[in-house]
């Protein structure tokens, strides 16, 4: 997935060592959690956790908000016409009767983009304070990301996460 993050570099990380979930946080308009929001939180609770933080039900010093869709997309794909004797193109009428290079031919192809977004706000302060953005293509046919692309998706983001709970010091992805 393409992942962007960002964090307010005045925050003092050090202070966070626990967080729990917004009360509205992947809740559906129609007041229900899709399959997705449960797999988007138990990914994200998972993440947080392997960084020392521990979920809490009142007072947590982080509280994290995501969201998650699907948008249908286009895109334009240029391709090499066929070679042979002659051939039909598009836009071009019969090309031949000799052998010979068309040209290239413009499709459009439609796809399916999933996009989960993942906020952690001081609860102290009411300011967000780290944001993580991660979009790819779906291949699910039912119209929502599957399990091992959240995952993978949601790993990705917080791989870009540069601190663990308690700790002032970013830590180089990769490095703990």
């Amino acid at each position: 997935p393409e992942v962007q993050t960002d964090f307010d570099r005045t925050a003092d990380f050090s202070r966070f060592r626990s967080f729990r979930f917004e009360d509205r946080s992947g809740v559906d308009a129609d007041g229900y959690t899709s399959l997705t929001a449960q797999r988007v939180r138990a990914a994200v609770e998972r993440e947080m956790k392997a960084r020392g933080y521990v979920p809490a039900t009142t007072d947590a010093d982080l509280l994290v908000n995501f969201s998650s869709g699907l948008q249908d997309r286009l895109r334009v794909v240029t391709r090499p016409g066929p070679w042979g004797p002659g051939a039909w193109g598009p836009r071009r009428g019969y090309w031949g009767p000799s052998w010979g290079w068309p040209g290239y031919w413009d499709t459009v192809e439609p796809y399916t983009e999933s996009i989960i977004n993942i906020d952690l706000i001081d609860r102290e302060r009411r300011q967000m304070v780290w944001q993580g953005a991660a979009r790819s293509v779906t291949a699910s046919r039912f119209g929502e990301a599957s399990e091992a692309e959240i995952d993978a998706a949601v790993a990705a983001i917080f791989a870009r996460f540069p601190f663990r709970a308690g700790l002032a010091a970013q830590i180089t992805p990769g490095s703990g």
